[in-house]
């Protein structure tokens, strides 16, 4: 959630309706129509701030799943010529050109 003292979600949840300043109520106003719709909003805020707040941890069998079912996918897709990095090597000798290794000959 955003800090900055100048935004809108920072005024909503840090402030009352009713002790906006004018210019903070003009602001708010030009996206909330109504001090029901800012409380409304100030609840929503406040659900997502606490939802944030607790970090979900991965049920531990799941995350082992997931990781086995990309591997077996990427080994049976397999490998192609268009997949096939060019790579560089450097030369030992400085006025030689760089040769290229693509993996095959």
């Amino acid at each position: 959630m955003n800090s900055n003292q100048n935004d809108i979600e920072f005024k909503i949840l840090n402030k009352e309706y009713k002790d906006l300043t004018l210019s903070e109520l003009k602001l708010i106003e030009e996206n909330i129509k109504s001090e029901e719709e800012f409380h409304e909003i100030k609840q929503l805020l406040s659900k997502v701030e606490s939802i944030e707040k607790n970090e979900i941890t991965p049920n531990p069998a799941i995350k082992e799943q997931l990781i086995a079912d990309f591997e077996q996918a990427r080994w049976k897709k397999g490998i192609t010529l268009k997949d096939t990095p060019v790579l560089p090597l450097p030369s030992q000798n400085k006025n030689k050109k760089t040769k290229y290794y693509s993996g095959f000959r």
